[in-house]
C-alpha cells in the first residue's frame, strides 16, 4: 500500500468566474507609450538621420528615408522623443506601470 497525498473533495473546491466583472472592464485601460531613442554616438559619427517626428505628445511621424518605408503617421497614449531626459520617462510613464506591478498588477514597458 503506497501512502498518498490528502486529496480535496470535489465539491469543497471552488472554482472562480470565468468571466471578468462588467464595472472592471469599464475600469481597465491599456496606455501605450512611445520613446524615439537619440542617436548613438555611432550612428551620429556616420551621420545618420533620426527616422521620426514627434510633432507633439501624442504622435510620430515617419520620415521616410527610403522607399521602402511608407510615410505614416502613428498616434499613441504618449509619445517622448529623443531629447526626453530618463527621469521625465519614468515620472511620466514608467512609474504608474512600475507600482501597479508592485501591488499585483500585470504591466509591460
Amino acid at each position: 500500500m503506497s501512502a498518498s497525498a490528502p486529496v480535496t473533495p470535489a465539491k469543497k473546491i471552488r472554482s472562480s468566474p470565468t468571466t471578468t466583472p462588467r464595472k472592471q472592464l469599464q475600469e481597465d485601460k491599456i496606455l501605450v507609450t512611445v520613446r524615439v531613442r537619440p542617436l548613438t554616438p555611432r550612428e551620429l559619427a556616420s551621420y545618420d538621420l533620426i527616422a521620426w517626428d514627434s510633432p507633439d505628445d501624442n504622435t510620430l511621424v515617419s520620415r521616410n528615408l527610403n522607399r521602402h518605408n511608407a510615410l505614416g503617421t502613428y498616434t499613441f497614449d504618449k509619445v517622448f522623443d529623443q531629447s526626453c531626459s530618463n527621469k521625465k520617462v519614468y515620472e511620466q510613464g514608467a512609474k504608474d506601470v512600475a507600482f501597479s506591478a508592485i501591488n499585483g498588477i500585470n504591466g509591460t514597458h
